[in-house]
Parts: C-alpha cells; sequence; structure tokens
C-alpha cells in the first residue's frame, strides 16, 4: 500500500436516487488520501461493509470536496417553495 496522506475535512460524495427519481447526494467522510496508479491522489474511506474502499471506484461517486464545500452543496438537496405570485421557475 502507498503512503497515507491525511484527508481531515475532506469528503467523498455519492449519488442515489430518491422514491420520486430526483438524484440525491450523500457522504463519507475520508480517513486519507493516497496516490493512484495514474499518479492522482484518490480518496479511501470506510464503506458500509466496514473495510476500506477507494471512493472514486464505486460506481455512483460523484466528486471528493472539503465539509465547507458540502455545507454549501447539501442545501441544493431542498427546495424551497416559490413565494406565491412569482413569475420565475
Amino acid at each position: 500500500m502507498s503512503d497515507l496522506i491525511p484527508a481531515t475535512g475532506y469528503i467523498a460524495v455519492f449519488t442515489g436516487i430518491a422514491p420520486d427519481g430526483q438524484t440525491i447526494y450523500h457522504h463519507r467522510p475520508l480517513i486519507a488520501w493516497t496516490v493512484g496508479e495514474d499518479g492522482h491522489l484518490v480518496g479511501q474511506y470506510v464503506n458500509g461493509q466496514g473495510r476500506t474502499a477507494v471512493a472514486s471506484n464505486v460506481p455512483n461517486f460523484h466528486r471528493y470536496m472539503t465539509e465547507d464545500e458540502w455545507a454549501v452543496f447539501s442545501l441544493s438537496q431542498y427546495r424551497l417553495p416559490r413565494p406565491i405570485g412569482t413569475d420565475t421557475p
């Protein structure tokens, strides 16, 4: 295994499908970065089975981001109703 680089403050974001067919996002904290075969950093996380896995190898992987980026990005999942009488979609 290659050297581990701490990944504190970073997460892996994955996609899913809500019952209404809309794309939803969920995240897992990264535990470390390693150097992949192509020389780029890849994030390691603990999957649902309790095993360490490379996030970008998971088919529904979306992207890496910081916890602060996630705080903003995750708000887009909550669609607030438009005020009555507005013409904009």
